[in-house]
């Protein structure tokens, strides 16, 4: 696999850990995602040996298995799971919605509809 999949994965699965744990928006910063959450040593370490790695090396190639990433995604893929489908249904307001995306393209309805 890719090390950057194992980057995005592991975003992805420690922002949705960091909405469980804490109920609040997760950090951009992906090392300060992972020091706000108890986590196992070995897949700190790894994560942090990727990371390292991102940051000297702009495109990352093929990796070997990671065996401390390879244990942890499928529980905590599951623990996301299980947390989003247990969320209770919030309708969007489509028409903020638009209102928002039509200001920022910058559509004018006044001048579209004169």
């Amino acid at each position: 696999m890719k090390r950057k999949k194992y980057l995005y994965i592991a975003r992805a699965l420690l922002a949705v850990g960091w909405l469980r744990q804490r109920e609040s928006l997760p950090p951009m910063n992906f090392n300060e995602l992972m020091a706000g959450q108890a986590l196992p040593a070995d897949l700190v370490a790894a994560a942090e040996a990727l990371v390292a790695e991102k940051a000297a090396t702009p495109e990352l190639g093929e990796a070997p298995p990671i065996p401390a990433l390879d244990a942890w995604i499928p529980a905590a893929l599951e623990a996301a799971e299980a947390f989003c489908q247990a969320l209770p249904p919030r309708p969007a307001d489509l028409e903020a919605v638009d209102a928002f995306f039509r200001i920022w393209v910058g559509f004018d309805v006044r001048a579209a509809s004169g």
